[in-house]
């Protein structure tokens, strides 16, 4: 039902963002396949080129475990195009302000004009 969904969404957009919780890179099938990535761990955030992090994911399912993949795990086999510190905050709602986030999406936008 979630790759239903996420299909329907890409076919209507430019631009589709996956969320997933707990350290898991792909939380659905169809999310293991994205043109890019931006992976999140406490105190950074990297952007990856998606080819890559799909092999990756690839690789990992050979193990045994495909859905199971941990962030750093892909991380460590993909490399990555871009990094970002992003602070801890004492409230997870406040956010991030602009002059933290704006490498990534500057990175982000950069990208997506690339194609």
């Amino acid at each position: 039902a979630a790759d239903t969904c996420l299909a329907m969404a890409e076919a209507s957009s430019d631009a589709v963002i996956v969320e997933s919780n707990s350290d898991v890179v792909a939380p659905t099938p169809l999310s293991s396949y994205p043109s890019l990535a931006i992976m999140v761990a406490p105190g950074e955030a990297y952007l990856v080129e998606g080819a890559r992090l799909s092999r990756a994911l690839e690789a990992i399912a050979m193990s045994g475990r495909p859905w199971a993949a941990k962030a750093m795990e892909a991380l460590e086999l993909t490399g990555h195009l871009g990094r970002v510190d992003l602070p801890l905050l004492e409230d997870p709602d406040e956010g991030y302000p602009p002059d933290v986030i704006s490498p990534l999406v500057e990175a982000v936008k950069g990208r997506l004009r690339k194609g």
